[in-house]
This record gives structure tokens, C-alpha cells and sequence, in this order.
């Protein structure tokens, strides 16, 4: 099994960040190499995380703007881009929520630039209120601010990466790292040592061993087949002996029941 040393660096490298032996980092940017530490690239990554937010509030603003334009649309639209306007404007909307519980400092600059409120708004409105350059715009406001949140979460691994190689190899080999597990099926428990999950057949045989010919000797595999090829005489299918399946007469049921029951109730 690799340890956790190695799989760090092949995440890292998936993400084009080579890990060096002592202790820095190599990447290419605009066809050119370059070396560095680990809290320079970290560095390098948080000014484009601040770029993206501060062209990721842009994106809002003047989406804000497009949405409170109320121009009336004389062109006939196609259908297929007026259920595009109307998910994007869905998912804009779930998706400022869902930004804003995370991020209280953005939940007050929407609400401080009545985004929502347009969102809002925009949601009660019939599409014939919309011009067609706002019905064609908004899908793509919708797909710049997915882009954009998207690039950020990227960023941001790749910087938890970092920080967490810049600990040094011996803390990160040494450092038990836990997967969430709760899963059941042929996924479960993907995350164990191979040892625990594949182990050679010798190191069980002997409490196994007999085990099938245990099976065979069970009582419901054998009980009714005592006289199987014995004295000439023999037995096929299942007997059940069971004495209260015996028949009894129902008129002397009182006394002949073999089941415990209160007969008196059913007497005649």
C-alpha cells in the first residue's frame, strides 16, 4: 500500500505541482518552469482566489443590474432557451442561498446590493417581461458564476494540499489520515489496508476446515433419511415429526387437542 507521502504528491502533480525532495515545489505557467517554496505557491494561489472573488462579485452585481431591466420582449423566443432562462434563474437563486450560509460576509454584501431581492423578483415574473437580450444573457451570468465557484473550490484543495505537504514528510507519513466510511456494498470499506480486505487462504484454513462437511451433518439435512440404504430399506423427502400435527377428532377436541388453546370458548 502507498503511503500517504506518495499519494500527496501524486495529487498535487495531478493539479501540475511537482513535488521536489528538499522540500519545494515545481510548476509551469505560460509555457515556462518554475521553482519555489511551498508558502510562495500558497501565496501565488491566494491572490488568484482574491481575484476570482473580487470577479466573482462583479459577476453578481451586474447580474443584479440585467434582472431589474424591465423590457418587455416583442421577439419570439424559442421555447428550449426560455426553459434555460428560467433553470438558471432557479439555480442563481439556490445558489446565493447556498453561499451565503457559508460565507456571512457575502450574505451582506447581496443583500446590501439587492440581489436576491431581483432574484426574487425575476422568479415572479412572466417571461414575456423580459427582453430577448436579457433571456439570452442570463444563461451565461449563470455559467461564469458556476465557473468561477468551481475554480475557487479547486483552489482551494490544491492550497490544503500545500499546507498540508508543507509539514514535512516524516508528520505527513506519520499522520493517520481517516476516511468517511458508512457505506455498504462493493464500495465499502475502500479505505482499509489491503491486508484486511485480501488475505491468503492459509491464514484461515484451519478454523474452516470441516466446515462444509458440518453443514451437510445439520439435522434438517438429514433428520427422515435415517433408513436411507439401510437393511434394503429406503427413505426420500423431508419428515417433519411433529406430534401435534397428529389428526384428532374435532368433536373430542376438549380432550384430544394436542395444542394448548381455551376450547371452552368454542364449546358446543
Amino acid at each position: 500500500m502507498e503511503s500517504t507521502w506518495n499519494i500527496l504528491k501524486k495529487e498535487l502533480a495531478f493539479h501540475g505541482i511537482r513535488m521536489l525532495d528538499d522540500g519545494r515545489c515545481q510548476f509551469v505557467h505560460e509555457e515556462k518552469t518554475y521553482t519555489c517554496t511551498i508558502e510562495k505557491k500558497i501565496n501565488i494561489i491566494t491572490k488568484k482566489l482574491i481575484s476570482n472573488n473580487n470577479f466573482f462579485d462583479e459577476l453578481w452585481q451586474e447580474l443584479s443590474e440585467v434582472l431589474s431591466q424591465e423590457q418587455y420582449s416583442k421577439d419570439v423566443v424559442d421555447i428550449r432557451l426560455i426553459n434555460i432562462f428560467v433553470e438558471s434563474i432557479k439555480d442563481l437563486y439556490t445558489l446565493a442561498w447556498t453561499i451565503s450560509d457559508c460565507s456571512p460576509k457575502f450574505r451582506s454584501h447581496i443583500i446590501g446590493n439587492k440581489i436576491f431581492q431581483s432574484l426574487r423578483h425575476a422568479l415572479a415574473r412572466d417571461y414575456l417581461s423580459f427582453s430577448r437580450e436579457q433571456i439570452d444573457t442570463i444563461s451565461d451570468y449563470k455559467i461564469c458564476i458556476d465557473w468561477v465557484v468551481r475554480k475557487n473550490c479547486v483552489l482551494s484543495y490544491i492550497v490544503n494540499l500545500l499546507l498540508f505537504a508543507s509539514m514535512g514528510r516524516q508528520f505527513v507519513c506519520g499522520k493517520v489520515v481517516k476516511t468517511a466510511r458508512g457505506i455498504s456494498g462493493p464500495w465499502a470499506n475502500l479505505d482499509l489496508p489491503s491486508k484486511e480486505r485480501r488475505f491468503p487462504w492459509s491464514d484461515i484454513s484451519e478454523e474452516v476446515r470441516g466446515r462444509s462437511r458440518d453443514k451437510q451433518k445439520q439435522r434438517r439435512y438429514r433428520k427422515g433419511f435415517e433408513n436411507y440404504n439401510n437393511d434394503g430399506r429406503a427413505g426420500d423427502g423431508y419428515y417433519w415429526r411433529e406430534i401435534k400435527n397428529e389428526p384428532f377428532s374435532w368433536y373430542d377436541r376438549g380432550s384430544e387437542d394436542p395444542y394448548p388453546s381455551r376450547h371452552t370458548l368454542s364449546k358446543w
